[in-house]
């Protein structure tokens, strides 16, 4: 099998989420939950319109988050310390 995902090591905590997906059929409606399996916390989805926007605001907010410090970490004339 041809693994093309970089070790964990390489990884910032942005680059890199697990989760355990799960979908199923109800009366013709997909469902979804996803999992973290660090901690086993589980959030449920009513259709998979809710599942994409949950991850992309979830992307989106992380993203942003490391723009920030990635910005605290620059000094004055704009080099990293």
């Amino acid at each position: 099998m041809n693994n093309t995902n970089p070790p964990a090591k390489d990884l910032k905590s942005t680059d890199h989420f697990s989760y355990l997906l799960r979908l199923w059929r109800t009366n013709g409606q997909w469902r979804a939950s996803v999992e973290t399996p660090e901690t086993g916390k589980r959030i449920g989805f009513a259709n998979l319109e809710q599942l994409f926007v949950y991850l992309m605001d979830l992307i989106e907010s992380k993203v942003i988050m490391q723009h920030s410090k990635e910005e605290k970490g620059k000094n004055k004339t704009g080099k990293r310390d």
